[in-house]
């Protein structure tokens, strides 16, 4: 696949065996770089956009996201890229050669920039003759003037001065040639850039080398004024120092593990959740002899999410599993975590009506699998005095789609 066609589309949490039949070079290249990290059952963790050293682009989905079609993989881009936005989340540097989350915040942004202003150009006063305001004293010690009679002096050529809007700058050109690779290799996902790509082909490109560019950006930011062009100095900056694809042109943005970004969706998406609640929990001591207190190490108790409503409080803990199987489900000490919160929250509010949750992604239109968690003896009989953890399903492109809509939309599933 050529360099800024439209990707081949594959499915997070794949076998590695099922990814090595749909793109061997693909394999190869998550490979060399030690990306895509694999779980118990071998399977590939990974979800973003990978370009090989061929220059074929692979996008990962993530799980339950639906069909594997180029508009979810637009969706999964443009949501990766907002938390990125959102995030000091950085995956893929230790080489120095591989994009983040973060990057594609910077991408993103570069290229709304461009789709609503075009390239940049600044008002520029340059020297002229007979057009613009006139340069008297330029006129006089450059220019040759003729005696007439009963007039005195007088100058054929006015030397002048005139403003013009100027594309040549070193700050157009770095522009020009960012937008160029961010049209191929991210035209696809990035809504309205491509139907652009016309402006960039007469403009100049930096004669300086690269490597430099953003070294010249740095030493230009100073001397800038407009809100614009201190923008794009800074993100074009900070693109040319996280953007460096390796030298056979392979390259990569996304993350490993995308419940982190599960997480975070769930808990900007739903109505209710009320922060610093981890503020409020009580923390484990160790008690001296004498009486005198030392905390446990670590920093205590960390809940995903806790929300309020008509009904009382939720405890939320966003998973990133199919929780179609028994295979596929949180062990106990997810389950064991979640019971001590339930204690910790019913501690500082003991009159409230508490719930405990995990909530699991699922494919629009279906069912979840399994109702609850709770704690049953030797003889398979329910035993009383644990709290019980329901089992909720959000659909992931619902969530997707009004995570990138922002602020919070979606209320917490009825059990």
């Amino acid at each position: 696949m050529q360099r800024g066609n439209e990707p081949l589309i594959l499915q997070d949490r794949m076998s590695r065996a099922s990814l090595g039949q749909h793109s061997e070079s693909i394999l190869d290249a998550m490979r060399k770089r030690n990306i895509g990290k694999l779980d118990r059952n071998e399977r590939v963790q990974f979800c973003g956009l990978i370009r090989d050293d061929q220059g074929q682009l692979a996008v990962f989905l993530p799980r339950a996201i639906g069909e594997l079609s180029l508009d979810n993989a637009k969706l999964t881009m443009s949501a990766l890229a907002r938390f990125g936005r959102n995030t000091s989340h950085r995956d893929f540097q230790s080489d120095g050669e591989h994009g983040s989350t973060g990057i594609l915040s910077v991408i993103s942004r570069l290229a709304a920039d461009f789709r609503q202003n075009g390239l940049f150009s600044e008002r520029q006063r340059i020297r002229a003759k007979n057009i613009g305001k006139p340069d008297w004293k330029r006129t006089v010690s450059r220019e040759r003037a003729y005696a007439l009679d009963g007039v005195g002096d007088v100058f054929p050529d006015i030397a002048t001065t005139r403003t013009i809007d100027s594309g040549e700058t070193l700050l157009a050109q770095i522009q020009a040639a960012v937008l160029t690779e961010i049209i191929e290799d991210h035209g696809w996902w990035i809504e309205g850039i491509r139907s652009r790509r016309a402006d960039l082909r007469l403009q100049k490109y930096p004669s300086i080398k690269r490597t430099i560019w953003a070294s010249q950006l740095d030493t230009l930011l100073p001397r800038l004024y407009s809100s614009r062009s201190i923008f794009l100095a800074t993100f074009l900056a900070m693109y040319l120092r996280e953007n460096r694809a390796s030298n056979s042109g392979s390259l990569v943005f996304g993350i490993e593990d995308f419940h982190n970004l599960w997480e975070g969706m769930l808990r900007q998406i739903l109505r209710g959740v009320e922060p610093k609640w981890n503020e409020r929990l009580p923390r484990a001591k160790y008690i001296h002899q004498s009486g005198q207190s030392t905390d446990a190490p670590d920093r205590g108790m960390l809940t995903d999410i806790i929300l309020r409503d008509k009904t009382g409080l939720a405890i939320v803990d966003a998973k990133y599993y199919s929780a179609s199987s028994g295979g596929d489900v949180p062990g106990w000490p997810d389950i064991a975590k979640q019971m001590i919160y339930e204690q910790a929250v019913r501690s500082v509010e003991p009159t409230t009506n508490i719930r405990n949750y995990f909530v699991f992604p699922i494919e629009e239109g279906e069912l979840g699998t399994f109702q609850h968690v709770k704690m049953h003896d030797r003889a398979n009989q329910a035993v009383s005095g644990f709290p019980t953890i329901g089992c909720l399903y959000i659909p992931m492109k619902s969530a997707l789609l009004a995570y990138l809509e922002g602020g919070p939309s979606i209320d917490l599933p009825a059990p």
